[in-house]
């Protein structure tokens, strides 16, 4: 033998594969032994290992990893032939081959590792010595893992797993000779890791069952004391199982969790079951206990782990689903005799079954709805596993079961289907394609046998649909299963319903019931709501909300209501539930209704006093989460039924309010309370959506709630009170939409035993405002020095609730009397009274601007008689402008004005701190709104001089608008002017404090601005200069003249302002703050008149008052606002702009243009580009600055002046106003609420300076192009809630027809409304303003009139030679599309400005519009324009009329709306002249009833008709004309009678009456159809666009398509009933020898004799009868034949199929030019994916198809395609055939010869390496996820399947479209080989 080197360096260069042909060759050719040749290899493995673990390096680990996997494989080989030639060979082998292997941590040894595991369990079965292995690998396991073990004991106890004792380890430690251990992992190298330890156990293991199973095991019958496998399998299991389920039941480590489960623990569960556990360390009872309670233990770990996390759950579930088998065994092994079995509640040993625990179903039940995908499979794994128990049960058992389970259910649930009677195209196909799932059969199934088996095969099937298929597939297997499942599925608990699946025991049936209820349909339900495709979802809600719930008793036992509350309520915030939500102002669904009737049912069947908690739950998981606009309204509308407890929630009545009490335990007020808080959240959050009148129905459904549930007198009054101030307060005021059902509510009874009167409610009311007042008032707990403005904030919220509560009208007039007392009493003290509570001044005084502010007079007060005669007021609530309310201001207004004068001494008297520290809140603000920079004692006297001048001010304001400025005190208005002076004159503050001294108190001037304005009479204005005059202090700025009172303080205001903002001691923000007050009281100021000062009987009026102000002043102010505005800050931007507004209407650009060297238009440029520029950087979602901008700037004070416009000849000429405004539009494109202000202020302005309207015709083009159909439902919303914004908007110009754009005011079509509306209104006013003689215009009337025909033929010269405008292809619904149909609805509109003078360019423009190919929705505005052109002048009719409907060879379209303008002219005409125009429009049209074209044809007669049967012609005197009369009388008749004529005219009579030649060209008529009569059911595709109604023509097209649809389906039906013919025909000749056979079709009776040959000749005659339908022939270019077939869809016209067949035709010379082609069609029309679609072509290039069709041949021009098929495309023919036309082009090409299959998994398909394919095959290729539809399924021959062995259930469709390929070109090339 050669020397082992040798040997060593031989095995390098072999296989493992060659390693026993090697050493038998060695062996036979050599005297030696296999032993002593194993020693010999075996001592060179340090070499071999130290070779291959030395380097790590991926450059030698491919040739190492074989070196030593040949070196193994020899070892193992040479100790499998030395037998037992020597007992210590596998222990030698162990020790120093496989241990050293096994301990290295190198990656790349982890597959050897594997295998050595392997072949050492395979060499100890052979040898039958485990003992080996049990003393070597067992102890290294066992020291390995005892780290673990202690390291982990303490989590292992908590985790309540049975663990083996310290003193039993240390007994197997001893017995196994494993050292103590003393050192931790990291300190011990030659431990193995414990993946490793895991993976070497489990394989041993596995392979000691195998040697139990196979017989190779014989130690347990070779003596006493043999180690056998079982032995060995006993002793792992003892030793390791506690380890392994510690390991398994880890937490934190995954890996840990990974290992055991994957590993370790399935084999260690096995042999437990099967072997059991050795009694080394425990007593035979124990020991036999632990063998059966192995799985416990695992099921204990898994309930703790369920308790940790998602990853953790995710374990267990893998860990059930590996041990599946040992779970749910189908039999269960023996115990042993020894052990006996107790199935009573005794101490007996007790067989675990985990189907026993009802927490496992529980938790199953979780798993299946679970959010992770994987455990969803492993739960419904894991179900399918459990479930087949049922073959143990016993026959006794079983035939009981099985009787109770199949009787029926006679109070069975059903799905209410009436809704899907008329099944549309896509559910009828479901139904088919049902059949492939094996739906079909399991429903026909179900139906027969009603047992739990049955029911949970559908539940199976349906959880598996939902997880595996596309929605096609769930809609056919849904809707039956469920419906089955529903009616047979009873209570839970319920007499006749089924036991446990399993024949167990009594206690067993008892402990658990498995059967499918609505627990476990819930389930289905849920996933079904959360499933990610919408179309499912959708589906799933539909059916859930079919079920007729109303029929099940006891509703709330059958359904959990965590199933209600959870994924129901939660699917109700999908947006895919509610379609068409909020159009047309409507904010509901059918979704919505639904599940109010739902909830309503489910809470009907609750008892009263769990309603209420019912109602109380499900508000909290409404507010737990931020809702949807649709989601928040359908679950208020879910709210208020639950209350209701009824499926309408349109059933409010008082007697639901008077069970409210009796819904809740007696002298309980937490659920009444804690509802009323929840429901006040709810109002909370509907604010965050804009629009008022959904925000009002979300409102109503939440008080509706309240009213139900909640018995007023019976809550705390504050939360009333919280409750009712949390709406709107539109709502529930006097007039308001909730008015109504709160009085309602008020006015209840208390309960129905209790009759509550009106008296009590109102003294609960009436005590409950007082104690509120009275809190509010006296609140203690604040001191009077720590008083910040977050307070005040805080304190004024606070009394706004009060007052909102007073202004509902609660209370009579005697109790409002009372409450207002008490707020007087307190007033009139407090200036005498300085002993009141801390910060009750500043209470009190909030609560009076609160009941200012909430009371403010109207301006429908102002002008009733109410302010002279309110003698009845007493007897009432209080109301705006109320008397009683002006009475307690008189008497207080003293009393306030006192106390103010102490308290604004802070302003400027308080003795300066430099020391005084800030507070740590303001030194440390980094951010947010501006805060004081003061002490805290110094901000809360400071603003307590703020609240007393801003309350005394509105004391003054609130007199003058009531109209009592008289009764206002001398003495008041002369301390406002006082005041005022000392504010404006204080000198500059340069310290920090003194600053805000001085800021604090021009916040306070600001105020006492507004009073001044409203109070400036002659009277009060002399007596505050005569008061001022005789101050001791001097006033500098005080001006001799009282009437220069105002314009002195307005300079003195900028001059102390300019001073003080130019000193350090002021911040950045604290002098935007500044900047607010100064422009604030600038605007108030403004409004003083001159007149108001001079005379007082002009006092009040707004219009043509002179100022106050000198032009200087008004000069320096305007130069202050431009220099302002451009980096105008958003505090002070609004005031600004509304000074610059004042200050244009006293005309300072006149003023300053007169007094400065420049003009007005470079004066009007700088103020543009400055206001431009901030615009630019302010919020354009706000209203209120884009409003106060626009109005500002373009001004009418300017507008009128041409010269700020720019050239009407010259459109590209700009002025400041016309450049501006397309700075606007541009900035439109981005802000559609700043385009839709500007084109309502503008349209206005044009409107009142038509002349200026000229300079703007590029910019009305656009403003007409403008818009979408985005809806802005906001704005209403910030208009309605925002003042500013509300007094903003209602300064803008507004339109002249406010009812037509009130109705587009949220949408984008607003602003061409709006130009519609300005340039109709302009035409009626020309129009009146017309003289009746012959004579000019007036200069305004002309200057419109110019405008209207300018913008009329730039509109019609754009629709005609625009290069988008007369485009002809176009896509419905595109933006080209858009364009035309709003230009020539504006055309329309304009129509009234046509002139004599433009005839002949309007006509030639016209004509090329009418004969370019457009959509009907364009074409009827086209038509409708030239009608009103022919009817304004006559004079055209014959010339061009009639002229152009005797073209013959014009295109069809263009001669129909030539047709249909004639009828418009006809019915436009006056009477007198009607007939006469008949004689000579009936003769051009009627040869048109005879067109070849059917749409014409019938259009046509539908016109002729109405002409004749409205205006009959009368008979002439000639016998000509009785002739022809008597024949149109004729046509009359026969289009009258005849059937289908009358069909089409009713399809399409509405439509016809849309022209009226006045109303068909204003905006109303143009515009009307947006809420015109629109089919709401429809979805938004299907209403009407851009406003556009249903063309006429459209119509007759659309009732003639559904005629060829009918027809059609006749004739298939004829066709198939001739084929049934055919072949029996064809069966009967065979059997009768080729004779006749008799076929009986004849509906007379008769017969007719035909052979099989006839029928097969006359089957295609049959679809030549009606070609003229929809036919299409195909010439072979071969044979010359004509093949003549039929279309059967619908949209596949004519013209497609010529356009299919010239193009197959050049396909086919391609392939004839390229030559040497399969017969194979690879269709791939419905793959979408380009990489997919090229490689298909690559592979039919390859395979030589001879056509690959795709749905789009220019695909092949895509960049990713060319580099995928590497110019297959360029060899391959390319046919394109749509997916519309795959039907058409499968039938055709089986006519040719072709057997037509399909690649798709159905119920029938045959496996592909199974099927001989034909010579002629055409290949149908599936889309990528869906598959195959089933109407082309149908049209198949056969359906073909690649068997597949892995888990996943499909391919890529390109790769299965290849392995078909090649198996078809496999077959042929083998067929052509023989």
């Amino acid at each position: 033998m050669g020397s082992p080197s040798a040997l060593l360096g031989a095995l390098r260069n072999v296989s493992a594969s060659a390693v026993a042909g090697l050493f038998d060759a060695l062996l036979l050719t050599m005297q030696c032994s296999s032993s002593s040749l194993l020693l010999d290899i075996l001592r060179l493995f340090p070499e071999v290992f130290q070779e291959s673990a030395g380097d790590s390096s991926s450059t030698r680990l491919s040739e190492d990893g074989e070196g030593i996997h040949t070196y193994l494989t020899a070892l193992f080989y040479l100790l499998k032939r030395s037998g037992r030639e020597e007992e210590g060979n596998l222990e030698n082998v162990i020790w120093t081959a496989c241990v050293p292997l096994l301990r290295c941590q190198q990656t790349k040894f982890r597959p050897l590792q594997v295998e050595v595991a392997e072949m050492l369990a395979q060499a100890a079965a052979e040898h039958s010595n485990w003992a080996a292995v049990g003393n070597s690998i067992a102890p290294l396991c066992l020291e390995s893992l005892n780290p673990q073990f202690l390291l982990n004991d303490n989590s292992a106890s908590d985790q309540r797993v049975r663990v083996v004792t310290k003193p039993a380890w240390r007994m197997l430690e001893k017995k196994h000779n494993v050292a103590p251990l003393v050192t931790t992992l990291d300190e011990r190298p030659e431990l193995l890791s414990a993946s490793t330890v895991c993976q070497l156990l489990g394989t041993l293991l596995s392979g000691a069952l195998d040697s139990l199973a196979d017989k190779i095991d014989t130690g347990k019958s070779a003596g006493v004391g043999t180690y056998s496998a079982g032995k060995f399998c006993e002793e792992t299991v003892s030793v390791f199982l506690a380890p392994a389920l510690a390991m398994f039941s880890q937490p934190v480590d995954s890996s840990l969790r990974h290992c055991a489960v994957q590993s370790l623990l399935p084999s260690l569960l096995t042999c437990s079951i099967k072997c059991g556990w050795s009694s080394d360390a425990f007593s035979l009872a124990r020991a036999d206990e632990a063998r059966m309670s192995s799985l416990q233990e695992v099921w204990r770990c898994c309930q703790a782990l369920l308790s940790h996390g998602p990853s953790q759950r995710q374990d267990v579930y893998m860990a059930l689903a590996s041990f599946s088998d040992l779970l749910f065994p189908a039999v269960l092994p023996p115990l042993p005799a020894e052990i006996e079995v107790d199935e009573s509640d005794g101490e007996g040993v007790h067989v675990f079954d985990i189907r026993n625990d009802v927490l496992f179903w529980e938790e199953l039940k979780s798993g299946l709805a679970d959010a992770d995908s994987l455990t969803r499979k492993r739960a419904l794994f894991i179900l399918r596993k459990a479930l087949p128990g049922i073959q143990r049960s016993d026959a006794g058992s079983s035939t009981d079961a099985d009787r109770i389970q199949t009787e029926s259910n006679t109070s069975g649930i059903s799905m209410n289907r009436t809704g899907n009677q008329n099944s549309s195209k896509r559910s009828k196909w479901a139904e088919k394609e049902a059949g492939f799932l094996g739906v079909g059969a399991v429903r026909d199934k179900l139906t027969e046998v009603h047992g739990w088996r049955q029911r949970w095969d559908a539940f199976i099937l349906l959880h598996e649909t939902l997880e595996e298929y596309g929605i096609h597939l769930v809609e056919a297997a849904w809707s039956h299963q469920m419906s089955f499942l529903l009616q047979f599925t009873k209570p839970k608990g319920d007499a006749k319903d089924a036991g446990p699946y399993w024949g167990g025991s009594l206690l067993q049936k008892k402990a658990c019931n498995i059967d499918v209820n609505f627990t476990w349909i819930s389930v289905l339900w849920q996933r079904g709501f959360d499933h990610k495709n919408p179309q499912v979802r959708r589906l799933v809600m539909q059916s859930f909300l079919e079920v007729e719930w109303e029929r099940i008793r006891r509703l709330s036992s059958l359904l959990p209501d965590n199933v209600v509350l959870g994924p129901f309520l939660e699917a109700l915030d999908d947006p895919v539930h509610h379609k068409d939500f909020g159009m047309k102002g409507i904010y509901s669904s059918v979704t919505a209704e639904g599940a109010a009737k739902f909830i309503g049912t489910y809470s009907s069947s609750l008892a009263s006093r769990r309603r209420g908690v019912f109602v109380v739950r499900l508000a909290k998981a409404i507010v737990a989460k931020n809702r949807g606009r649709s989601g928040l309204m359908a679950q208020a509308i879910c709210l208020e039924a639950a209350a209701l407890a009824s499926g309408s929630v349109t059933n409010r009545s008082s007697e639901n309010t008077s069970q409210a009490s009796d819904m809740w335990n007696e002298q309980s007020y937490e659920g009444p309370a804690s509802l009323l808080d929840l429901l006040k959240n709810l109002v909370d959050n509907c604010k965050n959506h804009f629009n008022p009148n959904y925000r009002a129905k979300v409102c109503g459904h939440l008080l509706g709630t309240a009213c139900a549930l909640v018995a007023v007198p019976k809550v705390p009054f504050v939360k009333f009170a919280a409750f009712l101030t949390s709406f709107p307060k539109e709502q529930i005021t006097y007039g308001g939409s909730l008015h109504h059902l709160l009085m309602s509510w008020i006015q209840a009874p208390v309960s129905a035993s209790e009759s509550g009167s009106a008296s009590e409610i109102n003294s609960w009311i009436v005590d409950g405002l007082r104690k509120m007042a009275e809190t509010f008032l006296k609140l203690p707990g604040f001191l009077a020095s720590v008083v910040t403005d977050e307070d005040v904030e805080a304190w004024r919220l606070e009394a706004d609730r009060w007052t909102r509560l007073l202004a509902l009208g609660l209370v009579n007039g005697g109790d409002c009397q009372h409450l207002i007392s008490l707020i007087q009493s307190y007033a009139c003290q407090i200036y005498r009274h300085a002993y009141m509570s801390a910060c009750t001044p500043e209470r009190l005084l909030l609560l009076l601007r609160s009941i200012f502010k909430e009371f403010k007079p109207s301006i429908d007060f102002l002008r009733s008689a109410d302010i002279e005669d309110n003698s009845d007021s007493r007897s009432r609530s209080l109301r705006p402008g109320d008397k009683r309310i002006t009475n307690v201001v008189l008497s207080i207004m003293d009393e306030i004005k006192s106390y103010a004068g102490r308290s604004v001494s802070a302003f400027w008297e308080y003795e300066q701190t430099e020391s005084s520290e800030l507070p740590a809140a303001v030194k440390g603000k980094l951010g947010g709104p501006s805060q004081r920079r003061l002490p805290s004692p110094l901000t809360a006297a400071v603003l307590q001089g703020i609240l007393s001048m801003s309350t005394l001010a509105e004391c003054c304001l609130w007199c003058c608008e009531v109209g009592r400025l008289s009764d206002i005190q001398e003495s008041v208005v002369s301390y406002l002017w006082k005041f005022a002076w000392e504010v404006v004159t204080i000198p500059r503050k340069t310290s920090q404090i003194g600053a805000e001294l001085q800021l604090a108190a021009l916040e306070a001037f600001t105020y006492v601005c507004s009073a001044l304005a409203k109070t400036a009479t002659p009277f009060h204005v002399s007596a505050a200069h005569a008061w001022i005059k005789l101050d001791r202090k001097a006033r500098p700025h005080l001006p001799d003249a009282p009437g220069e009172m105002a314009d002195g303080l307005l300079n003195a205001l900028f001059s102390n302002v300019e001073d003080s903002a130019f000193i350090n001691a002021l911040g950045r923000s604290r002098r935007s703050t500044l900047y607010g007050s100064k422009w604030c009281s600038a605007d108030t100021l403004l409004s003083i008149s001159g007149q108001c000062l001079s005379s007082p009987e002009t006092f009040g009026e707004d219009e043509n008052r002179s100022s106050a102000f000198s032009n200087s002043t008004l000069v320096r102010i305007f130069k202050d606002c431009i220099e302002s505005l451009e980096s105008a800050g958003e505090e002070y931007f609004l005031p600004l702009l509304r000074s610059i507004r004042r200050l244009m209407r006293l005309e300072v650009i006149e003023k300053m243009a007169a007094d400065d060297e420049h003009d007005k238009y470079q004066i009007m440029w700088t103020l543009v580009q400055s206001g431009w520029s901030a615009v630019v950087d302010s919020n354009k979602r706000r209203v209120a600055p884009t409003a106060a901008f626009l109005s500002a700037i373009f001004h009418p004070a300017v507008f009128g002046d041409l010269e700020m416009h720019g050239s009407r000849e010259d459109q590209e000429e700009c002025g400041p106003l016309k450049w501006l405004l397309n700075r606007l539009i541009e900035l439109g494109s981005r802000s559609p609420r700043t385009m839709r202000l500007t084109a309502l202020h503008i349209t206005g302005l044009w409107l009142s300076f038509p002349e200026t309207a000229t300079c703007y015709m590029k910019e009305l083009k656009q403003l007409t192009l403008y818009g979408g159909e985005s809806v802005d439902e906001e704005l209403d919303g910030e208009i309605l809630e925002s003042e500013s914004a509300a007094r903003e908007y209602a300064t803008l110009i507004q339109s002249s027809d406010p009812e037509l754009t009130e109705e587009f005011t949220n949408s984008e079509m607003y602003v061409r409304v709006t130009v519609a509306v300005m340039v109709h209104t302009l035409a009626t006013q020309i129009e009146n303003l017309k003289p009746n003689a012959v004579g000019a215009k007036s200069v305004t009337t002309q200057d419109g009139w110019n405008f209207g025909r300018a913008f009329l033929l730039g509109l019609l010269t754009a629709a005609a030679e625009d290069t988008d405008l007369n485009k002809e292809l176009y896509k419905k619904k595109s933006a080209i599309h858009r364009r035309k149909v709003r230009v020539w609805q504006m055309l329309c509109i304009l129509s009234p400005f046509l002139c004599r003078e433009d005839i002949a360019q309007l006509m030639h423009l016209l004509k090329k519009c009418l004969h370019r190919n457009n959509m009907p929705s364009v074409r009827q505005y086209i038509e409708t324009f030239a009608a009103q052109l022919f009817l304004r002048f006559p004079e055209l009719i014959e010339e061009n009329l009639i002229s152009a409907l005797h073209d013959y060879n014009m295109k069809t379209q263009a001669l129909s709306s030539y047709v249909l303008i004639a009828a418009n002219v006809v019915f436009g005409t006056a009477a007198s002249r009607r007939e006469e125009l008949m004689k000579k429009v009936l003769p051009a049209i009627l040869p048109f009833m005879t067109s070849h074209h059917h749409n014409l044809r019938s259009f046509t007669q539908v016109l002729i008709y109405r002409i004749l049967s409205q205006f009959p012609l009368s008979v002439g005197a000639g016998k000509a004309s009785q002739e022809g009369v008597q024949c149109l009388q004729s046509i009359t008749d026969y289009l009258d009678g005849n059937a289908d004529c009358s069909r089409m005219r009713v399809f399409v009579e509405k439509h016809l009456n849309t022209f009226d030649p006045v109303t068909s060209t204003t905006p109303r008529g143009v515009f009307g159809s947006r809420y015109g009569e629109v089919d709401t059911a429809k979805s938004a595709e299907d209403h009407p666009f851009e406003c556009a109604p249903v063309a006429v023509l459209d119509q007759v097209a659309s009732f003639l398509s559904e005629a060829r649809e009918e027809l059609r389906e006749s004739m298939a039906a004829d066709a198939m009933a001739l084929s049934a013919e055919e072949n029996k025909c064809t069966k009967g000749g065979k059997e009768n020898g080729g004779k006749p056979e008799r076929v009986e079709n004849d509906p007379h009776g008769g017969t007719e004799l035909v052979t099989a040959k006839e029928a097969e000749d006359l089957a295609p005659l049959n679809f030549d009868i009606q070609k003229k339908i929809a036919s299409l022939r195909f010439s072979d270019s071969h044979t010359g034949e004509t093949r003549i077939t039929t279309s059967r869809m619908s949209e596949y016209d004519t013209e497609s199929e010529l356009l299919l067949e010239s193009m197959e035709s050049r396909a086919k010379e391609l392939i004839r030019m390229r030559g040497g082609r399969q017969d194979l069609v690879v269709v791939a029309s419905l793959v979408g994916s380009v990489p997919n679609l090229a490689g298909l072509a690559r592979t039919c290039e390859v395979f030589k198809a001879s056509t690959l069709v795709v749905a789009d041949v220019s695909v092949a021009e895509d960049r990713q395609f060319q580099l995928i098929s590497v110019t297959a495309e360029q060899w391959i023919p390319l046919l394109e055939v749509p997916e519309v036309g795959i039907s058409s082009y499968l039938k055709r090409k089986r006519r040719e010869g072709y057997s037509i299959l399909g690649l798709e998994q159905t119920a029938n398909s045959v496996s592909i390496e199974k099927y001989l394919f034909p010579e002629k095959v055409v290949l149908v290729l599936g889309r990528e996820s869906d598959g195959i539809p089933v109407d082309i399924i149908h049209a198949l021959d056969t359906c073909l399947e690649i068997p597949q062995l892995g888990v996943i259930r499909s391919l890529n469709v390109h790769v299965s479209g290849a392995i078909a390929v090649w198996e078809y070109t496999r077959q042929q090339l083998s067929r052509s080989s023989l």
